[in-house]
């Protein structure tokens, strides 16, 4: 009697927790169709508000950035394109259609890069989306079979056996996702980060207009933010060079909860 109301109850669990999933992800799965939809009958103007309005709800994919990039595009703002295409590569380090866009805009408008890592091989071995729901089964799979063989004293040897091959393999899938997050966080660029999104920006020598310029920044460029002072952003330009730019040309890389991107 006990082994069926602990299986009734595990059962009733999992039901109300699969089914809570599947709504929500069935509403996510219907905005982002009809937000695709629009961009490929050419209604990039309602793309953009759709994918904008996903965003808004703080359900975040890496998808739904591309799909807002790719609509920017469209509408001929390509800072605000590579804005959208590195937030979908701030989620997925390795997503190689974001990457693909970028090197694109790059050959458009030759943008500058102070603030991404490089990404460790491995780390690109299983795609983002894939590590912590697997993670959490890995994790489920071992506390299972560690449970089952508390619970069950008296048990065959066959079943022993098999609770204690899932056990290893759940802790070493576990272990080895746990490292694949790991190294794709150490790729991320920090989110404090700015995106240029405007065109003409220039870095000045001082915060202030009449400073003397450096550089021109073409918009999509992304830069490791070193101090803010008022109505300006002190960036690093390269190696050896920074300067600084106004708030307006730029925005943050990630200004949303960090735990909301897996940080």
């Amino acid at each position: 009697m006990k082994k069926l109301t602990v299986a009734n109850l595990l059962g009733v669990i999992g039901l109300l927790f699969g089914l809570g999933n599947v709504l929500c992800q069935g509403a996510d799965e219907a905005a982002f169709e009809a937000a695709r939809a629009k961009l490929e009958n050419g209604d990039a103007e309602g793309a953009r508000e759709e994918f904008s309005a996903i965003i808004a709800s703080n359900r975040f994919a890496p998808e739904v950035f591309f799909g807002l990039g790719n609509s920017h595009y469209r509408l001929g703002d390509r800072g605000a394109s590579a804005l959208a295409y590195r937030r979908a590569l701030f989620l997925d380090p390795s997503y190689r259609e974001a990457h693909q866009n970028l090197e694109f805009l790059s050959q458009q408008t030759a943008f500058v890069d102070t603030a991404t890592p490089a990404v460790p091989s491995y780390a690109t071995v299983v795609p983002g989306h894939i590590i912590a729901p697997g993670l959490v089964a890995a994790v489920i799979i071992s506390a299972l079979a560690a449970a089952l063989l508390v619970a069950l004293r008296t048990r065959p040897r066959w079943l022993t056996a098999l609770c204690l091959v899932f056990i290893v393999f759940g802790g070493s899938s576990a272990a080895g996702l746990a490292l694949l997050a790991r190294g794709r966080d150490s790729a991320r660029p920090p989110p404090e980060s700015a995106v240029v999104i405007a065109g003409g920006v220039v870095a000045r020598t001082a915060p202030a207009e009449r400073a003397s310029e450096i550089m021109p920044v073409p918009e999509g460029s992304i830069l490791r933010v070193e101090a803010v002072r008022g109505k300006w952003v002190y960036v690093d330009l390269s190696d050896e060079l920074r300067g600084w730019i106004r708030q307006d040309s730029q925005e943050r890389l990630w200004p949303f909860d960090p735990a909301l991107a897996g940080k």
